[in-house]
């Protein structure tokens, strides 16, 4: 798979995910909370780094790069659906993004556990005993 097949499919995955988890919170459960402002961001940068770089191959700038542009991809998204403002998505841009960066930082910690043999057993393990 080319590079920026990769590069984009991780930022529509990201994206995908973070626009369900907020549907989730806010029609599911009706609240505005912790999923939908903490959680969502983080998760986006999570994923995009275990999509586009899982061996941890690629640099934090391109894994930032991407999940920003999974950001810019769910920000546009609600601008066009009118679900929300312009002004409340520019104010919360700037903490939406700072927590993509740290989804970030958790998904390369993450793809450089899962490169160790070691950790690729125990987060197997993990995610058997989790079911």
């Amino acid at each position: 798979m080319s590079d920026t097949l990769r590069f984009w499919l991780a930022a529509l995955i990201a994206a995908f995910a973070s626009v369900v988890t907020a549907l989730l919170s806010v029609y599911s459960y009706q609240q505005y909370g912790w999923v939908l402002f903490i959680f969502s961001p983080t998760l986006m940068g999570v994923l995009t780094v275990l999509v586009y770089s899982p061996n941890n191959e690629k640099s934090f700038g391109k894994c930032l790069l991407a999940s920003t542009c999974s950001l810019l991809l769910v920000g546009f998204g609600l601008l066009i659906i009118a679900f929300d403002g312009i002004i409340c998505l520019l104010m919360a841009a700037p903490f939406g993004w700072v927590l993509n960066l740290f989804g970030v930082v958790i998904g390369r910690g993450i793809a450089s556990l899962i490169r160790n043999t070691c950790a690729k057993n125990y987060v197997s393990v993990l995610l058997v005993v989790d079911r």
